[in-house]
């Protein structure tokens, strides 16, 4: 149970346990024997602890119902190795047109105040020989090369 809520539980026991004991009397209510307590406001601004996995942050792919649903963060896995460094040792491409996409969707994430997990995926073949397939293992001796 979140903090907030345990102390607001132990409030209002402390409350009902202590209702008989006398607080400072109401002039006009004196005589019935009616008491006023003072309980203190509390209230607590909590953010869901839910996100989505979405392959795009554009009205098109529902950005509008993302946000009414208060998600808190975004995961994307948008950054293609094989678009930034296609070639090894050839320099990194971050004008291809896949990471301007993804720019521009890290812009719309921080404008509506979601927290993006980017996933780096789609590894060059370079990276993974001796296969021959983009989600193939990355062989060892290149872990090195994005970082």
């Amino acid at each position: 149970m979140p903090s907030h809520k345990c102390y607001l539980l132990g409030l209002i026991i402390a409350t009902l346990l202590l209702g008989g004991l006398p607080a400072r009397p109401r002039a006009a209510a004196a005589d019935t024997g009616l008491y006023t307590v003072y309980l203190p406001s509390v209230s607590a601004q909590t953010q869901t602890i839910f996100g989505l996995d979405t392959t795009s942050l554009t009205p098109e792919r529902g950005l509008d119902g993302l946000l009414a649903s208060g998600t808190s963060w975004v995961r994307a896995s948008n950054l293609f190795w094989r678009d930034v460094e296609p070639v090894e040792g050839g320099g990194y491409h971050w004008d291809a047109p896949s990471v301007q996409l993804l720019e521009h969707e890290m812009i719309t994430a921080s404008t509506h105040g979601l927290r993006l997990i980017l996933l780096i995926r789609a590894s060059p073949a370079w990276a993974t020989a001796p296969y021959q397939a983009d989600c193939a293992p990355i062989n060892p001796a290149k872990y090195t090369r994005f970082a």
